[in-house]
């Protein structure tokens, strides 16, 4: 029968379930379950190598001990990937982060009795990544740089398929799922109609392949999710920290977060509104099985005592607002009819944030309008906020800058998608004269990040001031106006900028604080170039030199 894995259900999930079972079967005493197991595992084991080709354990090593020692997520990551490809259709990033999956599985030991086992031996494990075309609006230079140079440093078999469209891509992915027997790793999420249509388009183009797919027992089983399920996990995440950190609240029902995501498809932004909507269900934990309940407790356990403490479901609210790339349209700012006051410039669009095709994706679609028909999160046009390349630059710096203070020299640099969601907060306090172009000129200042610092921490898009300068001006009169003056007060000696601070934030109103909302910015990817060892090291000596003049 061809496997070809073109529905939501997870690829390992099925696998180790089944692995326990037999487990606990071969436990109870079922001697047939118990034979059939010690073969998965002897197949599994009798075939380990190092890197070098040789074998570890021969088969007349392989004791019962020895084979009882195996774990089932071993054995289930062997028998998903060995020998099947994954064909990941990305705009880059997802294709990254599986090759890392892949490549982690050959070159990391797993100890198994006194003996270190490789997942994967060096010619097991497959990987397709459809990503743009290199000089293509969608592809950064830096981004296929690091594709590059990851796949020819490892011995995994990774090729990269080219595409000039996302509907293209899809396509030709999916035939060479039914071509290889392997599995569809889209990075956007794909409803059932979706696939159907998808399916329609091979059937024209390639008709023998598709008849010859569903003779074999080729089924559409079901929507895939997978990209929505896994943007759930760091919101949960998210929630079980803050109700760890935030265990007295003051008002019982009041908006406790505002959460910013950074917005293409609407995937990620769906798995979060979903999560929230699910916390929010009557006694959510009531509809948990022990292990779903175990797992809970286990990984999130402030959340579930939380949770415990009233009524099996949150009883604060939260806002999640969507940033999405101004240059991207109609994306979701278009289905909202959301207009911005800026243009979108002349710049390549952000990757990670270059899809326009919310409208036409019926699944994060339905979710997301889900929330808005019932109150939830996230409400619509009043929560999405279109922002513009001059600040994702300038947000990529200033989140850098945080993370040195954070992580010293072990800190990295965002990607500008990866940052985005800091820039649509950025944005909307500069429009709304919340915080001026001196104060964050200050901020970076302060942290070690002067002007020529900042003109170097994207050379694939500017490499001077006025080159950064036009880009800002492409974005209309307000974001060229704001960029020359934040671009004046960065190149200003330290103590000047300083004073002026103190003297402008002396005049202005007092703006009345509260603790809550507390704000929240989703912070993503760093598969960018890095800055270099001298320019990192020359930002953190003068962020030190200039915190010893404010402490003098």
């Amino acid at each position: 029968m061809l496997i070809a894995k073109l529905g939501c259900t997870p690829v390992v999930r099925p696998i180790l379930g089944e692995i326990e079972v037999w487990q606990e079967l071969a436990n109870k005493g079922d001697i047939t379950v118990e034979q059939q197991l010690k073969q998965r595992q002897l197949f599994f084991l009798k075939s380990r190598q190092d890197k070098l080709g040789n074998l570890i354990l021969p088969p007349e090593r392989l004791t019962d001990e020895i084979l009882q020692a195996v774990k089932p997520i071993h054995l289930a990551l062997w028998e998903a990937f060995a020998s099947k490809p994954i064909v990941c259709a990305t705009s880059g990033n997802f294709g990254i982060a599986w090759y890392e999956v892949l490549a982690k599985m050959q070159s990391q030991p797993v100890k198994i009795a006194d003996k270190k086992i490789y997942i994967l031996n060096q010619d097991e494990g497959e990987l397709l990544i459809w990503c743009p075309r290199r000089g293509s609006d969608i592809m950064r230079n830096e981004k296929d740089d690091i594709l590059q140079d990851k796949i020819n440093s490892s011995s995994l078999k990774c090729h990269l398929c080219r595409y000039e469209n996302r509907k293209e891509r899809d396509v030709k992915a999916i035939c060479q799922v039914l071509e290889n027997s392997g599995y569809f790793f889209p990075t956007n999420p794909q409803s059932e109609e979706n696939m159907k249509a998808l399916l329609v388009e091979i059937s024209q183009e390639n008709r023998n392949l598709l008849e010859k797919a569903s003779r074999l027992g080729l089924k559409l089983k079901s929507s895939i999710r997978g990209g929505m399920y896994g943007a759930m996990i760091p919101y949960l995440y998210f929630l079980n920290e803050f109700v760890q950190e935030e265990c007295l609240f003051d008002i019982e029902g009041s908006t406790k977060a505002s959460v910013y995501n950074p917005t293409s498809l609407g995937g990620t932004l769906a798995g979060f509104v979903e999560a929230d909507m699910s916390l929010h269900q009557a006694d959510i934990l009531s509809t948990l099985d022990p292990e779903e309940l175990s797992v809970l407790e286990r990984e999130l356990p402030a959340l579930k005592q939380y949770l415990d403490l009233h009524n099996g479901s949150l009883d604060f609210q939260t806002l999640i607002y969507a940033v999405p790339d101004n240059h991207t349209r109609p994306g979701i700012a278009g289905a909202f009819k959301v207009t911005s006051p800026h243009i979108p410039g002349d710049g390549k669009k952000f990757m990670g944030l270059g899809s326009s095709g919310f409208p036409y994706n019926s699944l994060p679609q339905e979710v997301i309008m889900r929330s808005v028909n019932n109150n939830g999160s996230f409400k619509g046009e009043t929560h999405v906020c279109p922002t513009t390349h001059t600040m994702g630059y300038i947000a990529a710096a200033l989140t850098f800058a945080s993370e040195i203070q954070q992580y010293g020299k072990a800190a990295k640099l965002p990607e500008l998608a990866g940052s985005f969601a800091v820039a649509g907060l950025l944005q909307a306090w500069v429009d709304k004269d919340i915080i001026s172009a001196k104060e964050v000129a200050w901020i970076l200042k302060r942290s070690g990040i002067g002007l020529e610092e900042f003109t170097a921490l994207n050379p694939e898009d500017y490499q001077t001031e006025t080159d950064f300068l036009l880009r800002a001006k492409s974005e209309g009169e307000g974001m060229g106006s704001f960029a020359e003056r934040f671009v004046s007060y960065l190149a200003q000696d330290f103590q000047t900028l300083a004073n002026e601070v103190r003297q402008y934030r002396a005049s202005c109103e007092p703006r009345e604080c509260s603790r809550y909302p507390l704000i929240v910015a989703h912070r993503t990817g760093d598969y960018c170039l890095q800055p270099s060892e001298e320019l990192m090291a020359r930002i953190m000596l003068q962020a030190r030199k200039y915190e010893d003049l404010q402490n003098k």
